[in-house]
């Protein structure tokens, strides 16, 4: 680990400045001339020892906190557009007022227009001028992701060279991005944006569409969704916001065992959402339990420790590939489909019960096997069972199954099965290696990702962005989850084999 002292030290001066509190620095895990460089928070002493301790703590009014979703009847409560009048109230009161344009599609009743408000919002905060926009004008010079260089989206990826990559195991992907942008598009042309000027936008040059691709690959990745509340007292109403916090963007995410951190929002006092935006709106501040985003140990935290946090419960590398531009190896999350139609997956199912059982006679599980094994294989059993029973969070092995099965246990009818989805994914994963020139899978894809991260890291002209290197390790963490696959399937099939010729013999 290491960073530039004047780059660390301008960080802690800059959470000073924006009333961040803090027990954290920031610091760089890698070294330059290594793959996978980046940012990460880590901890400025012991922590959370003897009860919860709060690690970061950002004032709600220097986050951005606009509504989502459409303003519907909330039988009586009172209307949206009144809680997002106060919230940018107090945004406008600590930092500066918003663009004419921008405001108003904040404060629309629509998801369209909300959405590009809060797409707007964020481009003038980070990119505007404006006297008083301070916080988020440095915070998105010195440490946003600036570009498609920076930031793994598939809205910043193209197509033909990036997005491609998934053609062969996941080409859903491709579809959902070209999706998202052909929206973005939309939007862009319905509202006009091409034309709104530097007064009604608060950006000098003016907004593109790659510009709005950029603004939403950030909210995509870095907003944290929450539930207003409603309460008589707050006068505010039950709407969802989207909330960008500066510098609490900046945890990393980990396995959900490994975390140690949680987000929380709301006052110092309790509230959730609703007290702090009641306390802001009255004048409070942080000190006075004016409300806050708030980083919070999970667990005793180490000096020096890195912070980690859930980017949500239970994400597959399907999903925070889209969300986040990242994958992880042996995620516990992941399933392979078991039927080439929905209407197989039941009746091609396994007994889950049965292969735990051969997994430990076989040893392919063990006392002592390490992680990754443990959560390929509890993967692996879950998607061909479709069993999700007793699914623990914390454990990595996850291993118990306490509903009842609704598979017959029939020896033949088991075995006929496991053929059935060991060729389908055989035929899969030869289809995904057909795209491999090399021999050796794993040298020819580790030669892939390190020549992908040397193009985006020289920024060479060709236009390589850092979704390229990501969307390859999918393609290998993919390739070896299905291979993984058909080997415990192939023991799983000897072994039902071995039992129905005792049978016989018996």
């Amino acid at each position: 680990m290491s960073m530039m002292t004047t780059e660390q030290d301008a960080f802690e001066d800059a959470m000073k400045r924006f009333g961040i509190r803090s027990q954290i620095r920031l610091m760089t895990v890698g070294e330059k001339d290594e793959d996978e460089m980046r940012y990460g928070l880590f901890a400025n002493g012991n922590v959370g020892w003897t009860e919860p301790g709060v690690l970061l703590e950002v004032p709600l009014d220097v986050c951005i906190v606009a509504p989502i979703g459409d303003d519907d009847d909330n039988g009586g409560v009172i209307a949206t557009n009144k809680t997002a009048f106060d919230i940018v109230k107090v945004f406008e009161k600590r930092n500066a007022y918003l663009p004419t344009f921008t405001k108003k599609l904040v404060q629309a009743k629509t998801s369209e227009r909300r959405e590009m408000g809060l797409a707007l919002w964020l481009l003038w905060a980070i990119r505007a001028e404006t006297k008083g926009n301070d916080v988020w004008r440095e915070y998105g010079q010195n440490w946003l992701p600036k570009d498609a260089h920076e930031l793994p989206s598939m809205l910043l990826a193209r197509e033909e060279e990036e997005l491609s990559v998934c053609a062969s195991f996941d080409p859903q992907l491709i579809e959902d991005a070209m999706q998202l942008k052909k929206k973005i598009k939309e939007m862009f042309v319905k509202f006009e944006i091409q034309f709104k000027s530097e007064e009604e936008i608060g950006v000098r040059d003016g907004v593109n569409v790659e510009d709005l691709y950029y603004a939403f690959s950030l909210i995509r990745s870095r907003a944290i969704a929450a539930k207003v509340g409603e309460t008589p007292e707050s006068r505010v109403d039950n709407t969802d916001v989207a909330v960008l916090a500066p510098c609490v963007d900046m945890a990393n995410h980990a396995a959900s065992k490994d975390v140690n951190a949680l987000k929380k929002i709301g006052a110092s006092d309790g509230g959730g959402m609703k007290g702090s935006l009641f306390r802001l709106v009255n004048g409070g501040t942080v000190d006075g339990g004016g409300g806050s985003v708030v980083l919070e140990t999970r667990r005793a935290v180490k000096k020096d420790e890195e912070i980690t946090i859930s980017y949500g419960p239970r994400l597959d590398n399907k999903e925070l590939m889209r969300a986040y531009g990242f994958c992880l190896e042996a995620n516990k999350f992941d399933r392979l489909e078991i039927g080439q139609q929905r209407s197989n997956e039941t009746t091609w199912a396994l007994n889950a019960t049965k292969m735990r059982s051969m997994c430990e006679e076989m040893e392919i599980v063990y006392r002592g096997v390490d992680e990754k094994t443990l959560n390929y294989v509890d993967a692996i059993v879950r998607s061909v069972s479709l069993d999700e029973s007793d699914f623990r969070d914390d454990d990595a092995s996850a291993a118990t199954t306490t509903t009842e099965e609704n598979v017959v246990n029939n020896n033949a009818k088991e075995l006929e099965n496991a053929f059935k989805i060991h060729a389908l994914w055989s035929v899969r994963l030869n289809a995904i290696l057909e795209t491999l020139s090399e021999t050796d899978l794993e040298d020819e894809m580790a030669s892939l990702i390190e020549t992908a991260e040397e193009r985006n890291r020289k920024k060479q002209n060709d236009g390589a962005t850092a979704f390229l290197p990501a969307v390859l390790r999918y393609k290998q963490n993919h390739i070896r989850f299905l291979a993984k696959g058909c080997e415990v399937l192939q023991s799983y099939i000897d072994w039902l084999d071995d039992e129905e010729e005792e049978e016989e013999e018996i």
